[in-house]
């Protein structure tokens, strides 16, 4: 045992971990013989923050062989059969920022605090290259999105000011109703900075990118120290119970808002 524990540690002293630069797809870098590649990688999503519709096959068979999975256009589309045998429907949806005073499903505000000053917060745009879809009543599946960016010139981080707000729930297809039932719900701010260049999906996995494609790169950066951040949402009322995460001190409140939402 000891002698096993000296190699492990042996081993950990005596690699060199090159310092990758942003983008830089690690997978794709040389690796000589009696050398070893290590490196660390945050998935977030499969890299998608925006809103995709899906048909979820069932588990594998004995030979360990599954159905692919489904994804649709729309939920109007002929391909999108919620009834197909073996098949579950399965949504992701984003919230994109309120558009109006009376819009549901969305991010009303963001607010940035440093002591007990409140910071200017403006929208920035929308993350690239993200997929939406329309409302369906008959179902109640509400819209899905693309996660908004905003710029805080008052609070900088290593990477620049801006910040990628995603409220992000799943929905299941109930058979038995008819509707769609939201099973789980998480928000996100994460300071990020974009980086430009050609990032190909083919290679999603390779590089450190919370969105990628032909035109840049998302990368996520550390909060700066000594901020509080507020963000109101307009949401399905299905979405409540315990909250939990990475909060100090946390303010939460809820309240109706509409039929639909809180």
């Amino acid at each position: 045992m000891k002698k096993l524990l000296t190699l492990i540690v042996a081993m950990i002293l005596t690699m060199s971990l090159p310092a990758n630069a942003v983008g830089t797809p690690p997978t794709l870098m040389p690796v000589q013989d009696g050398e070893a590649m290590v490196f660390l990688a945050e998935e977030d999503a499969d890299n998608e923050w925006g809103s995709k519709l899906t048909l979820q096959p069932g588990p594998s068979d004995a030979n360990l062989q599954r159905d692919p999975w489904i994804r649709c256009p729309a939920i109007d589309d002929p391909i999108c059969d919620f009834k197909k045998p073996g098949y579950d429907a399965l949504a992701w949806l984003i919230m994109p920022l309120c558009e109006s005073a009376t819009a549901e499903d969305c991010i009303e505000g963001v607010k940035f605090f440093k002591s007990t000053e409140s910071l200017a917060v403006e929208y920035f745009g929308d993350v690239p290259g993200q997929t939406v879809f329309g409302a369906d009543e008959k179902t109640q599946l509400y819209r899905g999105g693309v996660a908004p960016i905003f710029k805080v010139p008052g609070a900088p981080h290593a990477g620049g000011d801006l910040y990628m707000v995603a409220g992000r729930a799943t929905a299941n297809y109930q058979s038995q109703d008819g509707r769609f039932k939201t099973n789980d719900f998480n928000l996100f701010v994460i300071p990020v900075s974009v980086e430009s260049g050609s990032y190909p999906s083919r290679f999603s996995n390779a590089y450190p990118c919370l969105w990628q494609n032909e035109s840049g790169c998302g990368v996520r950066h550390d909060f700066p120290a000594n901020f509080r951040v507020g963000v109101q949402i307009r949401a399905n009322k299905d979405i409540g119970g315990w909250f939990l995460g990475r909060m100090q001190s946390p303010d939460i409140q809820v309240e109706d808002f509409s039929q639909r939402n809180n």
